[in-house]
């Protein structure tokens, strides 16, 4: 189906049709659901703007912890995308975290894909 197909079937041939198909709710959802995962990590987390808890007539703040997780995660998936060397550091590196994921590598769909799967260096893709 080309794009005038489309228009004339979803918009009966209108002439403002984009207008009426990015104000469509799953477009609005999909870039809404973007924009939070920006501000998350961009470091905008809900937790961080809640207020004081009262708790037995005392007021009590509570304390918040932010993982930062999601960053890493990112990162990781981007370089081993654009195929550049992935190597883990820090609390990665002392939990051994590489063996575990060759173990679970090997067997998989995905355990071609790597060239370099020793224990001594990083991971390295195709």
């Amino acid at each position: 189906m080309d794009i005038q197909e489309y228009i004339n079937r979803t918009h009966n041939g209108e002439a403002h049709w984009f207008v009426e198909e990015v104000s469509m709710p799953h477009h609005k959802r999909r870039v809404q659901d973007i924009l939070e995962k920006k501000e998350y990590l961009s470091g905008q987390h809900k937790i961080l703007k809640r207020g004081m808890e009262t708790y037995n007539g005392k007021d009590f703040e509570p304390r918040k912890i932010v993982l930062q997780y999601c960053k890493t995660i990112v990162n990781f998936q981007t370089s081993y995308l654009l195929k550049n060397p992935i190597s883990l550091t820090g609390v990665f590196r002392k939990s051994k975290i590489q063996r575990i994921a060759a173990d679970l590598c090997i067997g998989t769909a995905n355990a071609e894909d790597y060239d370099d799967l020793t224990p001594d260096s990083a991971f390295r893709s195709r």
